[in-house]
């Protein structure tokens, strides 16, 4: 299963909630899912572009946020996607 994320709040981040197949959901559950359950997510920024996946990252302090894979297309980031 591969979950598309089409927004974020707030737009210039740090980002506090995706909007995923249609439903809010706050990054700690994203990561959540991501990291622990295995759930695939990706960024799903229009018809024609094609999604980014998206990864958890975890810092040196143990903290984790949300990043897309690069692939050189800025669009398609958590950051090119429209604020709701």
């Amino acid at each position: 299963m591969i979950k598309k994320v089409t927004h974020v709040r707030p737009k210039g981040g740090p980002f506090t909630h995706l909007k995923v197949d249609g439903t809010v959901m706050s990054i700690e559950s994203a990561i959540f899912e991501i990291d622990v359950l295995k759930i695939q997510y990706q960024t799903s920024p229009s018809h024609i572009l094609p999604g980014a996946n998206i990864s958890v990252i975890t810092r040196s302090d143990g903290t984790q946020y949300l990043r897309t894979d690069q692939d050189y297309t800025e669009e398609n980031n958590l950051g090119g996607l429209p604020e709701f």
